[in-house]
């Protein structure tokens, strides 16, 4: 009996204890001493380690006050999608209780937030967010002036406002004026493509190619052996020696480079029309990409077939799946421009299309900056 006494009360003492200090971090919480626990949520991981940690800190962040929720919102900079979900809920939290209670939030606090580029664009996002909920006029006087933000989404909303106006025009040449001002700021791939489908009706047809930045003059090679898929790990003469000049043995026959120039508006490079209707076979395709300055870009590349990107000689990515979509921006990877000239090299393989639908061999590349707008980048021709 004695000893189930002290267990009782031992454990009266933890329950206690863990009251009190559940009650100290809501108390420090709501008297704005988030430090800490925005800390952690900052680095929040994967994996069981610090979950326990990441739910206590997220608990009382969720518990701060109105006054308090720039500070969260701000901790969104520069962090992961996984700590940044983490104060996302938060900041949604303290919006939610604070709305729930008094039917309004401070306006100017929230557009403070949103229009200042320097926070991150998904902590802008929200915050203009719940402006919307209680300024009904936040949106027609705050996105005209958000069609360059750094913000995707607040960007898109811009670009669909003035979409919206275009359709209570009459004369053709205001709708096109609009529709090229919307095209010029928009980055989103569908919204670029269909306002391109409305100017090309109004007679005044958009270039894609520039505006998206694909790279459509290209040095070709090939066909390389692909039997067995084998190829793909194979370090054919290409990348040993890119030099155009160069011949190389090829699956057949000798190979050598050649120019080609792509016409579709897309950037689409056919390797079945350039270099021939192959089955297991490899290409190297090879650019030349000009800088005036040294620079952040990223290249992003979409094909059917498994591909290896290098740039500069340093391997970018890799990707060895075949017939899997050939959607925009497909694969996205980070690189660093040099002044002057830099050398773009692409594998490209193909499998042994077995089936009708297998056929396809092609590739689209592009040049952008961190947002998908064209790099400020020239291709050389040959």
């Amino acid at each position: 009996m004695k000893k189930l006494s002290q267990f009782i009360h031992l454990s009266l003492l933890w329950a206690v204890a863990a009251i009190v200090s559940t009650v100290t971090q809501d108390a420090n919480a709501q008297n704005g001493n988030l430090a800490e626990p925005l800390e952690i949520l900052r680095n929040a991981t994967f994996g069981p380690e610090g979950q326990l940690d990441q739910q206590r800190a997220w608990k009382q962040v969720s518990t701060a006050k109105i006054e308090h929720l720039p500070t969260i919102l701000a901790a969104m900079k520069d962090t992961s999608p996984l700590a940044a979900n983490w104060l996302c809920m938060a900041a949604d939290a303290v919006a939610e209780r604070e709305f729930n209670a008094s039917g309004t939030l401070p306006q100017k606090m929230l557009e403070s937030f949103a229009t200042n580029v320097a926070h991150s664009p998904r902590g802008r996002r929200i915050a203009f967010q719940w402006l919307e909920r209680v300024d009904p006029s936040a949106k027609e006087r705050l996105l005209p002036a958000m069609l360059d933000d750094s913000s995707l989404e607040l960007r898109y909303e811009a670009v669909a406002q003035l979409l919206d106006k275009v359709d209570l025009e009459t004369a053709d040449d205001k709708k096109t004026q609009l529709y090229q001002k919307a095209f010029a700021s928009a980055r989103d791939v569908e919204q670029i493509e269909s306002i391109a489908k409305k100017l090309t009706e109004l007679g005044k047809p958009a270039d894609l190619v520039q505006q998206m930045g694909y790279v459509v003059d290209w040095q070709l090679v090939g066909p390389f052996d692909n039997t067995d898929l084998a190829g793909f790990a194979t370090a054919f003469g290409p990348e040993a020696n890119n030099n155009t000049a160069a011949t190389y043995r090829g699956k057949a026959s000798n190979v050598s480079w050649s120019s080609y120039h792509s016409e579709d508006e897309k950037g689409i490079v056919d390797l079945n029309e350039a270099i021939g209707d192959e089955k297991e076979v490899v290409a190297y395709a090879k650019a030349t990409v000009m800088s005036e300055q040294t620079q952040p870009v990223q290249f992003r590349v979409a094909s059917n077939n498994a591909i290896k990107l290098w740039v500069n000689g340093k391997q970018l990515t890799e990707h060895n799946v075949y017939h899997s979509g050939f959607a925009v921006d497909q694969h996205v990877a980070d690189a660093q421009l040099k002044v002057g000239a830099n050398q773009v090299l692409l594998k490209v393989c193909q499998n042994a299309k077995k089936m009708g639908w297998e056929k396809e061999w092609e590739f689209r590349l592009r040049i952008t900056d961190a947002l998908g707008g064209a790099a400020e980048v020239a291709v050389q021709q040959k």
